[in-house]
């Protein structure tokens, strides 16, 4: 099918067609896309970009985008050239922005002076009314390029001059904990809140050595009097303290790129709805605001009020940017980096400086660097039997700074010339288990427990069977039930001491 495309693109003199179905050939079967890189076949595609017809021109813009990522390196190199000449020669509005669409999948750095001049002329022309919807493509491809090659390297997020409202956004058994470290050791201002601990401050350093919360939210500020409706909500969002509060973090005049998230009870905007939205957005700041999806700098959450009013929050991923930076690869199931410390943070009374420790099913080792990371240990264990785990484990602790023995082996064969002081874990799910299976599972892991740990030893565990972790602790009369902490779901911490 593919052959027989290419052979109508080269001799009919009609090949609209042929290059659409070439497309859709091309997006269901990519590995095909080497049989379009030849040469003499791209050289084709080339010169059709200065087809008589409209669409034909359109079509081959994108196809060239298409095959970028198999394109020869010389070709590569020459198909901005041919991109950019033809887009400034074109005159048909439906198809100028498939020239820049194109163009993104290319190195533009030649022509980024050129693609910014064409921008803010854009911005500055006045558009006929049949002309909107084309303009707009345009622009958002134009700004597509720019974003990707400028907006990053340009803005960097500089901190705060002035006190804000932020939202911390944390799940309920850890609210408490959260807002009352920030009170105690940071002197912020906080409150717990229905949806997290609510602060406010001029200063992000607390907030970020307290990583206990899933998302840190600015409070975007409304102007006096006004309230935030689905009639208003572009207007509002642009006369807001939006723009200010991101001039003062990036301490620049923008412009910024956004992207627009919706909050809701009932269900999400349609994303024609949003779109519409983020237009009027960009035309309401002049574009100092600018959406996009792929190059933000910041996302734009409403949420809609009991009272069918809306919140304004700001999303600005650049202010948590450092935390949890050991953390480049997880596995499903992996157990997140915010999960680990904050189950470190619930239990924090019964760690041991310069213990011994083990996890024995320790996966990517983030819980045992979280633990490290609170209260210095002495040896500590890692063991899975999982190899692709362990060898992230070794890569992250390394990255943290930490060194610990990892093992690839099953917990129950692992052995140790020096007795254990402290054992905590993450337990493997196991809801699918009959539950003959997870009685002998648990029961095999307290009795290897016991061979491994010393005298008052404490064990830390997290997992979702209650009932099992009780049962093995009647049968198992050397360990003691200290402390049950729920978390979420069916989720608990159990702190056991062994028995002298």
């Amino acid at each position: 099918m593919v052959e027989q495309l290419i052979t109508e693109i080269f001799t009919q003199s009609d090949v609209r067609s042929a290059l659409s179905q070439l497309r859709k050939v091309l997006k269901d079967a990519p590995e095909k896309k080497a049989l379009c890189a030849e040469e003499e076949f791209l050289s084709r595609l080339f010169d059709l970009l200065s087809h008589e017809d409209g669409k034909t021109r359109k079509n081959t813009a994108l196809l060239l985008g298409d095959l970028a990522d198999t394109m020869p390196d010389h070709m590569k190199a020459k198909a901005p050239k041919f991109l950019w000449g033809g887009f400034r020669q074109e005159t048909t509005k439906f198809v100028q922005s498939s020239y820049i669409q194109s163009m993104a999948a290319f190195s533009c750095d030649e022509y980024i002076h050129e693609i910014r001049t064409c921008y803010n002329t854009l911005l500055e022309t006045e558009v006929n009314p049949e002309d909107v919807k084309h303009t707009r493509e345009l622009r958002k491809a134009l700004e597509q390029i720019l974003a990707s090659r400028e907006q990053e390297q340009s803005l960097t997020f500089r901190g705060l001059k002035k006190k804000h409202p932020i939202l911390l956004e944390a799940e309920p058994y850890i609210r408490e904990l959260l807002c009352e470290r920030l009170s105690k050791e940071y002197k912020t201002e906080a409150k717990v809140t229905a949806s997290g601990v609510r602060v406010v401050t001029d200063s992000l350093e607390g907030i970020l050595k307290t990583p206990l919360y899933r998302e840190l939210l600015f409070v975007v500020r409304q102007k006096t009097g006004c309230v935030i409706t689905e009639a208003n909500m572009a207007e509002g969002i642009v006369s807001s303290e939006l723009l200010p509060l991101l001039e003062e973090v990036f301490d620049a005049k923008g412009p910024f790129t956004f992207r627009l998230s919706f909050f809701n009870e009932k269900g999400a905007w349609d994303g024609k709805k949003l779109k519409q939205l983020a237009f009027s957005i960009e035309e309401q700041s002049k574009h100092r605001l600018c959406n996009s999806t792929d190059h933000y700098v910041v996302e734009i959450q409403l949420r809609r009020k009991k009272d069918n009013t809306y919140g304004v929050f700001a999303h600005i991923p650049q202010a948590t940017q450092g935390l949890f930076s050991y953390c480049v690869k997880r596995l499903p199931t992996s157990m997140s980096p915010v999960l680990a410390a904050q189950m470190v943070a619930l239990v924090h009374p019964y760690l041991k400086e310069g213990a011994h420790i083990i996890d024995p099913f320790c996966g990517v080792g983030t819980l045992l660097i979280e633990r490290t990371r609170a209260v210095g240990a002495r040896d500590i264990y890692g063991v899975d039997t999982y190899g692709e785990a362990i060898a992230i484990a070794r890569d992250q602790t390394g990255r943290a700074g930490m060194e610990f023995y990892y093992i690839n082996r099953d917990y129950f064969d692992f052995t140790t010339s020096h007795l254990l002081e402290e054992v905590i874990t993450e337990f493997p799910r196991m809801e699918h288990k009959d539950r003959e299976e997870v009685d002998d599972f648990y029961h095999k892991f307290f009795e290897k427990t016991m061979e491994v740990t010393s005298e008052q030893a404490v064990l830390i565990l997290l997992s979702t069977e209650e009932s099992c972790m009780k049962k093995q602790l009647r049968l198992h009369k050397e360990f003691a039930l200290i402390r049950q902490i729920p978390m979420r779901g069916r989720e608990n911490i159990f702190i056991i001491k062994r028995r002298g």
